[in-house]
């Protein structure tokens, strides 16, 4: 494995301790700013300011759980890369499918995750057999429509239509700006270690503009106050329950989720090897197999669903560092977050054009990779219809939702993107998104 000129540590370098700290509180930066997806699912069940704290450390420690297992690597367990787990909104139609069966409690949502964890662990040893499948060309245009997807994201960040409902204004977009224009001049221009942390530097900037220009309500600030300063989870947060009827909507998610985990790892492999000609399936068998693990703790413990962060993983490029020991920092800060309470709130407080300008920086660098591994290879007819038809298909999911739900209304919660999940959440919970688009945030006081 031959290391790549942009990068400035392989995945066996070793870390000093403050570059490996700093580049893991930007990663937290990222990973942090996803537990937005906790608040959401905690305001929309009515839940409580501790059921809230116990369901995000469990979460958090589920996270830094499986970064161990990946970096660490075994013989069948670990894909031996840094790629951390992160929250996702693509779990939240089937838990809410869940839910609302009849006799479902909150044990039987979040205890019956573990089929998750079997189906992910089932499914990565079918992963060999899918060597004719999961072509080079299908892998840049799976690492390429996570790139998409992540830019998709940031724009509705930016543009005010993003997880927290504030409408834009000239202020926020001039903070997107500022922080997007931070992260690409410490990147380009700033020969120095520096240069490592052009993203954090870019998120000190937009948050430090926000607190000026007032983009940070008083209320979240307060609230951020009361938190406090250490918790002790009680875990499991609600317990255990089975229920057959749940089975199927968690073994698509299941699917979905390792689906996700391939793409991840072909970007963390390809960026990480100068010299990388195709995916190594035996890694993403493990690597799926270790999220499978992680997700059994996740249903004993109560911790929200995860799926392979690419933004993550595109971040660690950007910043010029895939060493896996960088794994073993992150998920260090991770489970102290999870004892916390004022690091996960800090999360909290960053306003939305600011993680939308990250997602937009690290957009362009996954997007790219995806590119470049569709151009690696001479492509035929057969192969053009093929990555054609996958672009096609990827950046229209949305139009064919619509079709798709129109036809069978039940597939709503099937179809795990972004926008059936915004309609699933205005179906369900329609005072819900009043209060998100009020810019209000869960006081943790109801």
């Amino acid at each position: 494995m031959r290391r790549p000129d942009n990068i400035a540590f392989g995945v066996d370098d070793p870390l000093p301790a403050r570059l490996g700290a700093g580049l893991a509180l930007q990663q937290l930066a990222f990973l942090g700013a996803l537990l937005v997806i906790p608040e959401i699912y905690v305001r929309a069940q009515g839940l409580g300011h501790h059921d809230f704290l116990n369901i995000v450390s469990s979460t958090l420690l589920v996270s830094a759980f499986v970064i161990l297992l990946q970096v660490r690597g075994m013989r069948h367990l670990g894909a031996r890369y840094y790629y951390p787990l992160q929250a996702t909104g693509a779990v939240l139609p089937a838990m809410y499918l869940v839910s609302s069966l009849p006799g479902a409690t909150l044990a039987t949502v979040f205890g019956m995750v573990w089929v998750i964890g079997l189906s992910q662990v089932a499914f990565s040893f079918l992963i060999m057999r899918l060597r004719n499948v999961f072509t080079v060309e299908v892998s840049g245009v799976a690492v390429m429509l996570i790139g998409l997807g992540l830019g998709h994201l940031g724009f509705r960040e930016i543009f005010g239509h993003g997880t927290d409902g504030t409408p834009a204004s000239g202020a926020s977009l001039l903070v997107g700006l500022l922080t997007f224009a931070t992260m690409v001049a410490c990147n380009v221009w700033v020969k120095t270690v520096l240069r490592l942390f052009a993203p954090l530097l870019g998120l000190l900037a937009g948050m430090l503009a926000s607190v000026l220009l007032d983009l940070v309500p008083a209320q979240e600030l307060h609230q951020w106050q009361d938190m406090p300063w250490f918790w002790v989870p009680q875990l499991p947060v609600f317990g255990w329950a089975f229920d057959a009827k749940a089975i199927v909507p968690y073994v698509v998610t299941g699917f979905a989720l390792a689906l996700t985990s391939m793409g991840t790892q072909t970007i963390a492999q390809r960026t990480s090897n100068a010299d990388w000609v195709r995916p190594d399936l035996r890694a993403l068998a493990r690597g799926v197999r270790a999220e499978g693990v992680a997700h059994l703790f996740a249903a004993l413990v109560n911790g929200l669903p995860l799926a392979a962060s690419g933004g993550a993983v595109s971040l660690a490029a950007a910043s010029g560092c895939t060493s896996r020991y960088l794994g073993y920092w992150t998920a260090g800060f991770l489970f102290l977050a999870a004892l916390l309470p004022h690091i996960t709130g800090a999360w909290l407080l960053l306003p939305a054009p600011v993680t939308g300008a990250l997602l937009l920086y690290l957009s362009a660098f996954a997007t790219l990779s995806g590119l470049q591994l569709i151009a690696s290879r001479m492509l035929d007819n057969r192969r053009v219809l093929a990555v054609g038809v996958g672009l096609l298909v990827g950046t229209g999911m949305p139009t064919i939702h619509e079709a798709v739900v129109a036809l069978w209304p039940d597939l709503r919660f099937v179809a795990l993107s972004g926008p059936p999940l915004s309609r699933c959440l205005e179906r369900n919970h329609r005072s819900l998104l009043i209060s998100l688009e009020s810019g209000t945030r869960w006081s943790g006081k109801q």
